[in-house]
């Protein structure tokens, strides 16, 4: 079985480009919490390898669109 890219943390649409482009049938599910407000660009959360040439990514939103970050990685300034 041929090994997948490491696209962890990866925004959605290049994750999908990356994976396209080696040739892997990607399916996608989407996780968010209870609450169900958060916003902001889609990043991969995990990859799995399911069969030969197929990977299911586990999806959510970033959560800071509207900020910066700093209040989740304050040391990223």
């Amino acid at each position: 079985m041929k090994q997948a890219p490491d696209i962890l943390g990866f925004l959605l649409d290049d994750a999908l480009n990356v994976l396209q482009e080696n040739g892997w049938d990607v399916t996608i599910t989407s996780t968010s919490p209870p609450r169900g407000d958060i916003s902001g660009p889609y990043r991969v959360l995990r990859s799995t390898v399911s069969a030969p040439g197929k990977i299911e990514l586990l999806i959510a939103r970033q959560g800071w669109e509207k900020g910066d970050g700093e209040d989740v990685f304050p040391y990223n300034k």
